[in-house]
């Protein structure tokens, strides 16, 4: 089995994402975000860059934080995305990822943590 890497350790895909994602998370731009990266190094990426983002001036800080988790209910419930919670589904239900993601797409993105969980369910019983 493959190690993973720091970023994928802490819930993202990689580098672009994890730093997409402080952005997101701050209201702060992502090439701004890119550029203290850079200049803190890597080894300061999950200490140092998370206070340089938090502090940074034109941003949001925690308030900004707390917005987008509350907006984001797939992040909010821990997942990276719809994409990462549909395959969650998937393994879960031992059902092939296509046919979740029909049924998601059927029911209706807003649905997905209380019909699809259970229609999954119902379709396992069955086959």
């Amino acid at each position: 089995m493959r190690e993973l890497n720091i970023y994928q350790r802490n819930g993202y895909y990689n580098r672009e994402d994890y730093l997409r994602c402080m952005s997101e998370d701050y209201c702060v731009p992502y090439d701004v975000v890119h550029a203290m990266a850079d200049k803190l190094g890597r080894d300061e990426e999950f200490d140092g860059l998370v206070e340089a983002v938090k502090n940074y001036e034109g941003g949001d800080g925690e308030r900004c934080l707390r917005v987008s988790l509350k907006t984001d209910p797939y992040r909010s419930r821990g997942y990276i995305d719809r994409t990462e919670y549909l395959q969650d589904m998937s393994m879960k239900h031992r059902i092939p990822l296509s046919y979740v993601e029909k049924f998601s797409d059927i029911l209706g993105a807003s649905r997905d943590f209380d019909g699809l969980d259970r229609l999954l369910s119902l379709i396992g019983e069955l086959i």
